[in-house]
């Protein structure tokens, strides 16, 4: 569990009842806390590379869908074309 704690001008270290969220110090952490930190931190870090590519195989699905759904959508009206 996270704790505030605050080093007084004498050096001495005083764990503080404030909670973290209104830590004005230094927030102490245990080792099971900093380690779900740094997994949770790695999740959302992603390369330029990644993004690049996610976004350009979005865009050539909704590309794709739409000249699909284009040409089913002149099929249909040739077809009702020639009918007599």
């Amino acid at each position: 569990m996270a704790q505030c704690m605050e080093i007084t001008d004498s050096g001495q270290v005083h764990l503080l009842q404030t909670p973290p969220e209104q830590c004005q110090a230094l927030i102490v952490l245990q080792p099971s806390d900093y380690a779900s930190l740094q997994t949770a931190e790695n999740i959302w870090k992603t390369d330029t590379a990644t993004l690049g590519q996610a976004f350009g195989a979005s865009f050539v699905l909704v590309l794709m869908c739409f000249v699909v759904s284009d040409a089913f959508g002149q099929f249909i009206r040739f077809i009702e074309e020639d009918r007599p």
